[in-house]
């Protein structure tokens, strides 16, 4: 299918840059040392600038390793692959001791043939596809916007419903999801101190008991509880994050029990029961 093709490349591309800009930093240190072994410039420092800027760059991807990331970083490879297609052009040229005849049309057909591959290796031809953009309206926002996700529409439309349902415009509430879009669509606005709760939002104990100092001021009239870890991962889960802020909203708040999956909305309680397992 398409999408495993897109899967398969971006794995070859995670593996195949590192290759590409590792080679071109050999090469470039081996001209390096001719140039100082031969006592003149070296007439390579644009390119081994862009080696430099690309590498450190790209190493970014991996801190996600997924296509989105990679994407953001494709520059630096782009500039490498292009500069390797214009050498192999040259040397082939040199090598057959003239100019290829009609060499424009050939670098001309190598480029659109390069780049529709790319496209189509991506799959970001999709993106023009409605039937790709989607085909399932958000209803929180006038069923103007459409999401790939059937089950993704519905669980937020129903979390925006039940917000709505649960407050009043005067109200504030705490989104530890990570997904502040809630607060734009709810049309609520945030706890203050911290609306925008992920990892790095705390860098110590005292930023964490601030902020649940003025938790405890002010409490939110609804807390938004994510069903699963940010990024999957249980060490950026929000009670290893903050501990604390964790314990005082599950000693504090119960789960609404209309609450849709993903978003586990909580709401005052009226008795304080044990702790709730499902906030582990």
């Amino acid at each position: 299918s398409r999408d495993q093709v897109t899967a398969a490349f971006t794995a070859f591309q995670f593996r195949f840059y590192p290759l590409l800009f590792a080679g071109y930093a050999l090469s470039l240190l081996v001209r390096w040392a001719r140039a100082r072994q031969q006592e003149r410039n070296f007439d390579q420092a644009f390119l081994l600038t862009v080696v430099i800027w690309g590498g450190i760059y790209l190493s970014r991807a991996y801190d996600r390793a997924d296509a989105a990331h990679l994407e953001m970083v494709l520059p630096g490879p782009c500039i490498l692959l292009a500069h390797a297609l214009y050498r192999a052009a040259a040397a082939l040229s040199a090598r057959r001791g003239e100019v290829l005849a009609g060499s424009g049309r050939l670098t001309l057909g190598v480029c659109v043939t390069a780049f529709t591959l790319w496209v189509g290796l991506l799959g970001s031809d999709r993106a023009l596809w409605p039937s790709w953009r989607g085909t399932s309206p958000f209803q929180s926002l006038g069923g103007e916007v459409y999401a790939r996700s059937p089950e993704w529409t519905v669980t937020l439309d129903r979390s925006v419903e039940l917000i709505r349902e649960r407050t009043d415009p005067t109200q504030s509430i705490l989104d530890l999801s990570g997904s502040p879009i809630l607060y734009v669509l709810s049309e609520r606005r945030g706890a203050g101190h911290h609306d925008v709760f992920m990892p790095g939002t705390f860098l110590d104990e005292a930023e964490e008991l601030q902020a649940l100092e003025a938790l405890r001021r002010d409490p939110p009239a609804l807390i938004v509880w994510p069903e699963n870890p940010f990024d999957r991962m249980e060490s950026r889960a929000v009670n290893v994050l903050a501990p604390r802020l964790s314990r005082w909203a599950a000693d504090n708040y119960q789960i609404d029990p209309e609450s849709p999956p993903f978003f586990i909305l909580l709401v005052p309680r009226a008795t304080q029961p044990d702790f709730d397992k499902r906030l582990e």
